[in-house]
């Protein structure tokens, strides 16, 4: 059942008519970074992330990661108590980051000691810039960390990583003198994680701090890294262990990393300790309820009102059906829309924006058939780009192979006859065979499997495609394909 105890949203209960409704949904954003004001439903799961239980959190694209941490923010900015960073590593030099190899500790092990200092140096700068230690105190951290890694986390880490380490000024108890401060001394990296370590427990107290790291499939480049051991899973792996024992170690202090990972990268993580890690990880999924209950809030500011995108005259989607791809029967046009999507929030708020869009434009108060017949194509151009920009990697031919199902101009066919067409299309030479790309073509649900019922990995991550069989087509990809 989806959470709904989240107090109303004021500011969105102010729209008192449909229009403004749906004038509003016309601005959402793609981007969390982009909303403005305070749109975040906190979906059921939320408080374990929160109080740091959940401090691994694997999703999609879309499924609302980088929202989590935009939240994560939003709350330091509004409660002195509480201090928070996001990491992003988008366009970061990963290359940089594997030079920081500690081979003194077996391979799983061998880049804890990189994070725990990119952990504490950040809670460093944070307190550096916070009223919860004392005037010393900031002084001396600011000298050591006087850049905003969030700015340009790159150029930062360099700095920290070259610079000459004050160790007086980090003095258990932080009894130094302005003279002593000055003294550097090139620590090496483990050393200056235990002066760190052992400073920050003297002076966190109850303060909460969250580091968070986002982007990290930026150096993820499918079938030329997915060895184990190389050094993008080594470096991981490595984080996902820091962070763990980081928890650990600041229990009582309250140090929380969380880290913000795809899910289909999860999955390739090969680690001894990986079955202890499922105590701390939380699969960022979404029901029908949830989603229901996330965009009511949206357009409403109250979350329980259930009903009101289904079967509810006075909402702004009109009460008329549309027949399912799916199960051939007629439904709601909210739940038509639902299964164009991957049941992330993402998908569902794009095509509600769509729809807005030219029911706003139109001069009407309701979304109908005929917004979501129109904008089906715009519709499916982006689902198409989603699904393209998480398996490109691995299936660079992801827009030719698409062509076997524009050929054979139906969304289902037997895996049999995929096999041929394929070897038509693309040829054998390729680096995977056709059931080989079928199988990666389930894994990122762009296609579904028929057996007894319809199979679409998004539904269940545990689902399995098995041969032969008959395929579909996501019925969100129908009009940018067989078209």
């Amino acid at each position: 059942m989806a959470c709904d105890t989240r107090a109303p949203n004021t500011e969105i209960a102010s729209l008192n008519t449909n229009r403004e409704i749906l004038e509003a949904a016309t601005h959402w954003r793609l981007d969390a970074s982009q909303e403005e004001g305070d749109l975040f439903y906190e979906f059921d799961g939320f408080e374990e992330i929160r109080s740091g239980l959940r401090s691994i959190v694997i999703g999609r694209k879309g499924s609302g990661k980088t929202s989590i941490a935009e939240t994560l923010v939003r709350a330091a900015r509004e409660d002195s108590k509480i201090l928070a960073c996001v990491l992003s590593f988008k366009d970061f030099p990963f290359n940089f980051l594997y030079e920081f190899k500690d081979t003194n500790f077996p391979k799983p092990s061998h880049y804890i000691t990189l994070w725990k200092f990119l952990v504490y140096s950040n809670v460093c700068f944070l307190l550096s810039r916070s009223s919860l230690v004392d005037l010393k105190t900031r002084e001396v951290l600011r000298e050591q960390f006087p850049s905003n890694p969030s700015i340009a986390l790159d150029r930062v880490v360099r700095d920290w990583m070259s610079t000459g380490f004050k160790v007086s000024a980090f003095t258990i108890g932080g009894e130094y003198s302005r003279s002593d401060s000055s003294v550097r001394r090139n620590l090496s990296l483990r050393d200056r994680v235990i002066v760190l370590e052992e400073f920050l427990l003297t002076k966190l107290g109850d303060t909460e701090v969250f580091v968070i790291f986002d982007e990290l499939h930026e150096d993820y480049t499918g079938l030329e890294n997915r060895s184990p051991d190389s050094n993008y899973f080594l470096l991981l792996r490595g984080l996902i262990r820091a962070s763990t024992q980081i928890a650990n170690s600041f229990n009582k202090s309250r140090i929380k990393p969380i880290v913000l990972l795809r899910d289909d990268i999860f999955d390739l993580i090969v680690d001894p300790d990986k079955n202890k890690w499922s105590d701390g990880v939380f699969d960022l999924t979404w029901s029908r309820a949830q989603l229901t209950n996330l965009v009511t809030y949206r357009m409403t500011g109250d979350a329980p009102v259930f009903n009101f995108l289904r079967n509810n005259s006075g909402g702004p989607i009109q009460t008329s059906s549309m027949k399912s791809r799916l199960s051939g029967q007629q439904q709601g046009l909210f739940d038509y829309m639902l299964d164009h999507t991957h049941s992330r929030p993402r998908d569902i708020l794009k095509f509600i924006q769509l729809c807005s869009l030219r029911a706003v434009a139109e001069g009407r108060e309701k979304i109908d058939n005929s917004d979501i017949v129109a904008q089906a194509d715009e519709y499916s151009r982006y689902f198409f780009q989603e699904i393209f920009d998480e398996c490109h990697m691995i299936l660079p031919d992801f827009e030719r192979i698409m062509e076997v199902f524009a050929h054979k101009r139906s969304l289902t066919m037997s895996s049999e006859t995929f096999e041929t067409k394929y070897n038509e299309v693309i040829g054998t030479d390729g680096a995977l065979n056709a059931k080989q790309v079928l199988e990666v073509l389930f894994y990122f649900s762009a296609i579904g499997v028929r057996l007894n019922k319809l199979h679409f990995r998004y539904l269940n991550r545990r689902a399995r495609i098995v041969f032969p069989n008959t395929i579909m087509l996501h019925p969100g990809l129908s009009k940018r394909v067989l078209l």
